[in-house]
This record gives C-alpha cells, sequence and structure tokens, in this order.
C-alpha cells in the first residue's frame, strides 16, 4: 500500500495490491476517484511538481499518467519486461523516470510522446531514482552494487560508481547534485563525487543501511541502520560522525527537523527518540508502540512528529515531549508509513490491513478510509 499527497495538499492518492489507485479530495467530501486500468499490484505512485498529472506503476510492467482532474483515460507506458518498482518526475514536470526488475530504466514524456530513453547497465533489480534538482543528471541504486549517474536528456550513461560490496538499497543527490550519497547491505555510508568516480566512506554500520537523510542545508547525513544506531555525518567530511545510540533493535527510519537543529528516529525497540543536535537538551525517548515503530515524519512546521507501528496506531505527538500524544485508531495491524499533508491538518497512514487512512491533526475523530485491498502477504 502507497500514498501520496498532492503538492497542494488537495488530493491524496493510495494504490495497493487491487491494482486500483484511489484519489481522495480532501476538501471535498464524498467518495474517491477510482482509476482503473493496471492488471497487478501498484508499487508507487508520485504526483507531477504541479499536481496536475499523477503516475503510478505495477508488477504488470506499465506505468500510467492519470490526469487529476477531469475523466480522461491515462497514458500508458509500455516498454518495461518486469516489474515497475520506482518512479520519479523532474522537478519542472516534463519527464518521468522508471526502474524497473528488468534491469533497466525509463525516461519518458509524462504524455506518452515519442519513444522512451532506455538506460542500461545494471545487471539486477533497480530500486529506485532520483533527479538531481536542476534535472540534469539521474541518481539510480541497484542489487548489483552499484551506483550510477545518467544524463536523462539522452547521453545515458555518465559515471559508474563502483565501492559497495552487496545491493545498494538507497541513493540521492545533494542540493547542489555534485555529490551522490548511497547505502546499502554492506553498512558503509558513501559520499560520491560522481563527476570524477571518485568516493569516500563518510561513516560504516555494524549493519545494513536502511535508510539516509540529508538536512535541507545539505551539510549533514543521517543514516539509519539494523546495527541499532544513527549516525549522523558532516557531509564534508571535516568532522568525525556522531553516533547516535539508545535504540536496542533495527532503527528503521530518521528524519531531520526542518532547521535541522534536531533529528527523530524510530525503531523495532517501540521507541521514539529526539535527538538534540546541539548538545543543549537530553534526548527524548517516548514509548510509542506496543511493539516497534516503522516509520516516524517530522510535520512541516517542525512542531510535532507522527509515528506508524506494529499496534496499528498512528501517534501524533509534540516535539517538546509536553504533554499526551493524540492517538488515532484504525488499522488493524502494522501501520508501514506516515506522512503529513504539507499545510500539516492532516496525516495519513498505510497499512497491512490493505488500507490508507487520513485523519485530522488536531482532533481524534475516526479517520477517511481511503481503501481496503487484499491483506499483504
Amino acid at each position: 500500500m502507497v500514498v501520496a499527497f498532492s503538492p497542494d495538499g488537495r488530493l491524496l492518492a493510495g494504490a495497493g495490491h487491487d491494482a486500483t489507485v484511489r484519489l481522495w479530495d480532501l476538501k471535498g467530501h464524498g467518495k474517491p476517484r477510482v482509476l482503473r486500468g493496471h492488471t497487478g499490484a501498484i508499487k508507487n505512485v508520485a504526483f507531477s511538481p504541479d499536481g496536475g498529472l499523477l503516475a503510478s506503476v505495477s508488477v504488470d510492467g506499465t506505468a500510467r499518467v492519470w490526469q487529476t482532474g477531469g475523466n480522461t483515460p491515462p497514458v500508458v507506458l509500455y516498454g518495461h519486461e518486469g516489474a515497475v518498482e520506482g518512479l520519479a518526475f523532474s522537478r519542472d514536470g516534463h519527464r518521468l523516470a522508471t526502474t524497473s526488475d528488468d534491469s533497466t530504466i525509463r525516461i519518458w514524456s509524462p504524455g506518452g510522446t515519442g519513444d522512451p530513453l532506455v538506460l542500461r547497465g545494471h545487471e539486477r533489480v533497480v530500486w529506485g531514482a532520483a533527479f538531481s534538482a536542476d534535472g540534469t543528471r539521474l541518481v539510480s541504486a541497484g542489487d548489483d552494487g552499484t551506483v550510477r549517474v545518467w544524463d536523462p536528456a539522452g547521453m545515458g550513461l555518465v559515471s559508474v560508481l563502483r565501492g559497495h560490496e552487496k545491493e545498494v538499497w538507497t541513493a540521492a543527490f545533494d542540493s547542489s547534485g555534485r555529490r551522490v550519497f548511497s547505502g546499502g547491505v554492506d553498512g558503509a555510508v558513501r559520499s560520491w563525487d560522481w563527476s570524477a568516480g571518485t568516493n569516500r566512506v563518510l561513516d560504516r554500520h555494524d549493519g545494513e543501511v536502511v535508510g539516509l537523510a540529508v538536512s535541507r542545508d545539505g551539510r549533514r547525513l543521517a543514516s539509519a541502520a539494523t546495527d541499532g544506531t544513527i549516525r549522523v555525518a558532516d557531509t564534508g567530511g571535516d568532522t568525525k560522525p556522531v553516533v547516535l545510540r539508545g535504540h536496542e533493535r533495527v532503527v528503521w527510519s530518521a528524519e531531520f527537523s526542518p532547521d535541522g537543529r534536531w533529528l527523530a528516529s524510530a525503531g523495532r525497540d517501540s521507541t521514539l527518540r529526539v535527538w538534540d543536535l546541539t548538545g543543549a537538551a537530553a534526548t527524548l525517548v517516548r514509548q510509542a508502540d506496543a511493539e516497534q515503530i516503522r516509520d516516524v515524519t517530522v510535520s512541516p512546521d517542525g512542531l510535532r512528529l507522527a509515528t506508524g507501528g506494529q499496534d496499528g496506531t498512528v501517534r501524533i505527538c509534540p516535539v517538546s515531549g509536553r504533554g499526551e500524544p493524540l492517538v488515532l485508531r484504525g488499522h488493524q495491524n502494522m501501520v508501514w508509513s506516515v506522512a503529513f499533508s504539507p499545510d500539516g491538518r492532516w496525516v495519513a497512514g498505510t497499512g497491512h490491513d490493505g488500507t490508507a487512512r487520513i485523519w485530522r491533526t488536531d482532533v481524534a475523530a475516526p479517520p477517511m478510509t481511503v481503501r481496503r485491498v487484499r491483506r499483504h502477504r
């Protein structure tokens, strides 16, 4: 089950194993608009930067691009020879990148005009891709242990970044587009000067790196890992990484506050931790789930945190730690991910029970259930 808010916060898209996309108008009433066409489970969805388009990718090997207004049939993008895993719009919305089990990345016109640019080189599954801020480069991470930088305008492969010893789960550009950060099974957090093809290990965990977060100013990189630690590295490599210890099991997720002064983390030990990176205050620890927390996210204003986890609740608590959390109930099992709307008035959770649920963040009112699908297997 995946969800995405539109850039203006008006729409929420939800999709999953029943091969439909549902589009909910958060400022309106009534049932969601149901978008049909895929013939297999949907792996991911994303809005274009202007919110006018919604793209979805599926195990059926296609990507579909829907207009968010009106009832125009979708543009169907055929070509992949395996499940489509990831997708990303360029910042100007003129290009859509998709990644697949067939080891390729394809760059499409969202309108479906012309043939896609097929980027070949990875030898196994390509899990995801991301455009640089200026749109001139694309980075991909693959099961073959490589990170690759591409020219999405037609020149193809620019640089193959080798150094990881096993699968790479995640890769991202810094804000300038000159550096790439990556992490994966070998536990190394690497910073690459992709134009020179050189890299250095910013830090190393004793377990798999399962998540990366870059501070808004680009100066710090946080890595979450199966060894139970979060490590905060100076992206310039000028100072020694800070190791944040306290979680007793896997740390699934970490996120910086908008001002970069603190970091929130969520772990399998069922705790939410808020780390003051200035050293001015003690770490805030909250028992935020009966068993484990799977995801944490920071509200746009930086004042609240939302968590989701094993006990099926979504909890919203102030960063200050004062007061009791708002406990939002409805899911029947694990909540895999949570997200605030851009205005912070809504929070969405996706669960193992096959539903996406949307709550107001200021009252403990019953949620809107966006959709119900088959349970995940």
